[in-house]
């Protein structure tokens, strides 16, 4: 829920690494480097699927269900970064016009 991710709601490296690690507690490698190493650095984790090969259904309904919903929240926070990133730069542009 939206009150789960409260505490790491602006964060999109906790973000990512929650939805992710769903699939790590399955054995899935990350081609991403910093997420192998973060998975790596855990003593729960044992590297089994390369990405490839790592199978969704693996995970059960509801693990997937939370996975697409913290994807569907990133994806909500990415989009209003981007939103606010250019009216930053033209807040900026208009200043060093002054």
């Amino acid at each position: 829920t939206k009150e789960d991710l409260a505490d790491i709601k602006d964060d999109k490296w906790l973000l990512k690494v929650a939805r992710n690690e769903i699939f790590a507690r399955y054995g899935r490698m990350f081609k991403d480097e910093k997420l192998q190493e973060y998975f790596d650095s855990k003593d729960w984790y044992e590297p089994i699927y390369e990405p490839d090969e790592f199978d969704e259904y693996m995970v059960s309904d509801l693990e997937m269900k939370n996975a697409k919903f913290i994807k569907e929240y990133e994806d909500k926070l990415n989009e209003i970064v981007t939103i606010q990133n250019p009216l930053e730069l033209d807040n900026q542009n208009r200043h060093a016009c002054m």
